[in-house]
Formats: structure tokens, C-alpha cells, sequence
């Protein structure tokens, strides 16, 4: 496996489940980690994530790839016949800026900071943003969200073990996604966009492997 930054998400999820403690996590001091700049998307990288349960073996699996990155360094990622787009300058990476798949149809959305800063990212930060978008039918909508980055822990998923920040996003309607970010990869290697991992009701994801295309 090589290690390099790339944009992934688990934005579409197919399979409900109730296995996200199957992966090992232990805490960390709040300063075994550094803050990290935002991360670098290259075209070419892909991730391949197990869903539903941290089993490399069986477990279902779905894959990214980094198709392009716009000149305002937005990378459309290819993922189960259809492309969602990640923009790092301009808020949360991990959810997409626009898509159009299968899973949820076409939309898009944008973010407005109301407090804090998000980069650099570390323990403690607290990021409150406005977001708005349009829905698959052109309908508009427009919430509250908060990000806050929990803790430092050290995570077992099956692509290895890696040093993380633990991040929880809360977002209008009471929905929630929970997640870990390993700054050395400038990847999430575990996400769940069921709400958070202590009531085990979510749609987790692994990270299995991350490969960068050899220039």
C-alpha cells in the first residue's frame, strides 16, 4: 500500500448495519498529533473501503478514484456509477460540494463559515458553517452544521493501524456523521454517516487500501 493524500468519503452507503465497533481504536493524548493542513487530492488515486463491517476478507467494498482537479482545487471522485465533487478550500471535505449518482441523485451545496477556522485541523477545533444546496428535484434547502474534532486515537482498519483525529459532524435534521482522519494518509480511514460510533445504529465504512498512481 502506498500512502499518499487523497479526496474519499462515504457520502452513498448501501448496507444498514450494526458492526462499527468491529475495528480496534484506542485514545491518544491530545498532542501525539500535530495540526494538519488541508489535503492535496491527485488525479489518479484510488481508495477501496469495506462497508458494513472491518473484515478485508468479506466484507462488501466499493471504490473511489480521483477522476480530475479543477483549477480552484475541487477533485471529481468516481464512485458507483456516478461522480461526486470534494473541495477542501471550501469546507468540510469529507461531504461532497455537488454529485450525481445513483444513490442520491443530482445536487449541490456550499458552505458559509460562521465560526472558527477549519484548517489547520486539530484537537479541539470547533467549525460552524451554513450550508445550502439543491436537492435531485432543483429544490433548495439550507441548515446549520458544527464539526468538532473530539480527540487524537489510534485506529485499526484494514488498510493498517494509523494515528487519527476522532471528528463528529452534527448537521440540521439530526443528522450526524462520525469519523477519523489520518493526517499521514490525508484520508478518513473510517467513517459513519449513522451518527455516532458509541451507539453502534450506523453505515460504517473501512478504509482497505489507498493506491497513488506512479509518475
Amino acid at each position: 500500500m502506498v500512502r499518499y493524500s487523497v479526496i474519499t468519503s462515504a457520502f452513498a452507503v448501501l448496507v444498514l448495519t450494526a458492526c462499527a465497533q468491529q475495528s480496534a481504536f484506542s485514545p491518544l493524548a491530545d498532542d501525539a498529533l500535530a495540526p494538519v493542513d488541508r489535503p492535496k487530492p491527485v488525479v489518479g488515486e484510488t481508495a477501496t473501503w469495506c462497508i458494513g463491517n472491518s473484515d478485508g476478507e468479506t466484507c462488501d467494498q466499493v471504490e473511489t478514484k480521483v477522476l480530475n482537479i479543477a483549477e480552484n482545487g475541487c477533485a471529481t471522485v468516481f464512485e458507483r456509477e456516478g461522480t461526486q465533487s470534494y473541495c477542501p478550500d471550501e469546507g468540510p471535505f469529507f461531504l461532497p460540494t455537488a454529485w450525481d449518482n445513483e444513490d442520491f441523485g443530482k445536487g449541490r451545496r456550499e458552505w458559509n463559515a460562521v465560526f472558527g477556522e477549519l484548517w489547520p485541523l486539530k484537537v479541539g477545533t470547533r467549525y460552524i458553517f451554513l450550508e445550502k444546496g439543491e436537492d435531485h428535484n432543483n429544490k433548495p434547502w439550507v441548515r446549520h452544521g458544527e464539526l468538532r474534532v473530539l480527540g487524537a486515537e489510534k485506529m485499526t482498519v484494514p488498510a493498517g493501524t494509523f494515528d487519527t483525529y476522532r471528528i463528529t459532524v452534527h448537521l440540521g435534521y439530526n443528522r450526524s456523521y462520525d469519523m477519523n482522519y489520518a493526517p499521514e494518509l490525508g484520508s478518513l480511514v473510517y467513517f459513519d454517516r449513522g451518527g455516532p460510533r458509541e451507539k453502534v445504529a450506523g453505515q460504517p465504512r473501512f478504509l482497505k487500501a489507498i493506491h497513488h498512481p506512479q509518475g
